[in-house]
Order: C-alpha cells, then sequence, then structure tokens
C-alpha cells in the first residue's frame, strides 16, 4: 500500500507538471531552503549556491527499498560566471523519469542574479513518454550577515514555485532563515531552517516546513574540501525520507 501511496504522488505530479523535486540530502534537512546550503548538490534548486565542486547525492523517498533518486552536480567558475551542470535520475519500473540542467550566475557587489534551465525526460509503464523544458530565476541581495532571496521554479508551469526567503547569521557558527513558499496551483507554505557549524568538521541542518508539516535535520562531515552530509525528512502519512550527499570542493 505505501508502495502505491508513493507511486501515486509521483506520477500526480509528473502528469500535472515537469515535477520539481528536492532530492540532496542538503535540501530535505533545509527544507529546500537554498540561501543557507554551501553544497554543490543544491545546484538542482537554485543557480545562486556559489561553491564550486563535484556532489553525488542518493534519496531514498519515504524509505521505498526500491526507489531511489541518483543525482550528480559540479560548479565551477568561468571567467565572470558560476556555472553549474547536474543530472538526476529515477527508475522504479513502472515510472522512469531523468533532470539534466545546466545553470549560470553572475554577482556585482551585494547582487547576484542566476537562471537555469531543465530538460525533463518521463517515461510510463503504459509506454508513454515525454520531453519538457523548465527554467529557474534567482535573485540574491545581501552579504555573510544578512541576505534575501527571491527563486521562481518553473515559471510558467502548472508546478511553479515562488520563495521569498531572509536569512541572518545569527552568531558566528549559526545562521537561521525563514521562506514563504507561494504555489499558483498548490497550498503556500512557510519553511524555516537553521545551519549550525560545530568546530571545523561537524555541520548540523534542522528546519521545517507547513502544509504539509514536514520536519528536516541533517549532519555533515567535513575533512578538507570533502564533506558527507546524511539526512532525514518526515511526512504526516508516510515514512521518512532518507538521503545522502557525498561532495569535493575546488
Amino acid at each position: 500500500m505505501r508502495k502505491f501511496i508513493c507511486l501515486c504522488l509521483l506520477l500526480h505530479a509528473a502528469i500535472l507538471s515537469a515535477l520539481i523535486t528536492e532530492d540532496s540530502a542538503s535540501a530535505n534537512a533545509l527544507s529546500g531552503i537554498t540561501l543557507l546550503s554551501s553544497s554543490v548538490a543544491d545546484h538542482q534548486l537554485s543557480p545562486l549556491i556559489g561553491v564550486s565542486g563535484f556532489s553525488l547525492s542518493y534519496s531514498r523517498p519515504f524509505n521505498m527499498g526500491n526507489l531511489g533518486v541518483y543525482s550528480l552536480n559540479s560548479a565551477f567558475p568561468a571567467g565572470f560566471l558560476d556555472l553549474n551542470l547536474g543530472a538526476s535520475y529515477l527508475d522504479e519500473g513502472d515510472y522512469l523519469w531523468q533532470d539534466l540542467r545546466l545553470g549560470a550566475a553572475v554577482g556585482y557587489g551585494l547582487l547576484d542574479l542566476g537562471a537555469s534551465g531543465h530538460l525533463l525526460y518521463e517515461r510510463f509503464s503504459t509506454s508513454q513518454s515525454f520531453h519538457s523544458l523548465a527554467a529557474d530565476l534567482a535573485l540574491r541581495l545581501g552579504d555573510d550577515d544578512y541576505a534575501a532571496e527571491l527563486r521562481w521554479l518553473h515559471p510558467g508551469l502548472q508546478d511553479a514555485q515562488l520563495h521569498i526567503t531572509l536569512a541572518s547569521q545569527v552568531t558566528g557558527d549559526i545562521g537561521a532563515a525563514t521562506s514563504y513558499v507561494y504555489l499558483p496551483q498548490g497550498k503556500d507554505m512557510l519553511r524555516t531552517a537553521t545551519r549550525c557549524e560545530i568546530g571545523e568538521n561537524f555541520l548540523l541542518l534542522t528546519s521545517w516546513q507547513s502544509a504539509p508539516s514536514r520536519f528536516g535535520a541533517g549532519i555533515g562531515v567535513i575533512w578538507g574540501r570533502g564533506e558527507l552530509t546524511y539526512a532525514v525528512r518526515s511526512h504526516p502519512q508516510l515514512s521518512l525520507t532518507h538521503c545522502l550527499d557525498i561532495a569535493y570542493g575546488w
């Protein structure tokens, strides 16, 4: 029964739209608030992460053993631009989904602008398949202490999301952010998250969102330029989602 419910959620979202997903450990731990993220993996949701490197991610939605999302992301500077590219893949047997993406960002002073393009492919057990295009737009204003961000994911599509986020560095090691997510075709939600650096080698991430009420938590282990992050995210009716990121920065 749980498998049936999970597949219904995925298929319903796919039929309606291009299907926005949050597949990295960092994104699940922070409930998708990328303004607090320093993970290369979160370029899937924003071109403004501002870090360079390489990442591999695995997500098991609702702890379904045979339902996994694999993601690969890379980001690097190219002249005055910060470029990122990535791919995500899910194959459950009855449903296959792929997301190929490319993004770019540019900064001037306290202002950052970015955009990403997605080429999505979906195939169902009925042999029906679809290609679609989607875009993400982002704007951020702020410094290391205070920042505001506006993200418009998949504008013009039925799954469009508008994220309005404010963040502040509460102390030298703790950051907090609150985000209002406007869904033109759904129920709006509020999200809040914290990021706590514990010494030089550990990172603690926590979050909550409304509609539906979900909690996220993750821990990161940092060694040199490498980082390993594990996260879980709750759901009021389904089991925990488990995620793992492996990243290397340059």
